[in-house]
């Protein structure tokens, strides 16, 4: 879960620092990214497998 956690965090500095048309990632996409990364940290094993989840339907739907 920590690993996790770490690749969101590191996805939100990707998208601090990435140039985009507004030069930075909108402050209230950041901040979920930061919220769901502390959820993982505390470990909420609930919260954790909605992503894992989330992420498998993703996976399954996108075209090969």
């Amino acid at each position: 879960m920590k690993k996790v956690a770490h690749n969101i965090l590191k996805r939100r500095a990707k998208a601090v620092t990435r140039k985009t048309k507004s030069k930075k990632a909108p402050a209230q996409t950041r901040n979920v990214l930061v919220e769901n990364a502390r959820k993982l940290l505390s470990g909420d094993i609930n919260f954790f497998n909605k992503l894992k989840e989330r992420n498998m339907r993703r996976r399954v739907t996108a075209p090969i």
